[in-house]
């Protein structure tokens, strides 16, 4: 399946922050077999959860537009902020 572009998806992480999931939202720029790029502007807002307290923690809100070009297979992405 590809998303299209202007599509909206939740990317969720886990790991970077220990003890902390959050998911937040992207735009489809493009989703072909060796790029996928997600846009999220500033001010988007976010919910984390805290694996240790088992709760939800506050809602954020991002401070700068970010372009996340994912590489399918690599266990690497590169993030843009501007």
């Amino acid at each position: 399946m590809r998303w299209r572009p202007g599509d909206s998806v939740v990317l969720r992480n886990t790991g970077f922050f220990v003890g902390e999931a959050w998911a937040t939202p992207h735009v489809v720029v493009r989703d072909s077999d060796d790029l996928v790029e997600l846009y999220r502007p500033e001010g988007t807002a976010y919910e984390s959860w805290s694996i240790t307290e088992q709760r939800v923690g506050p809602l954020g809100k991002t401070k700068m537009d970010m372009l996340r070009l994912m590489y399918p297979g690599k266990d690497y992405a590169v993030e843009l902020f501007f």
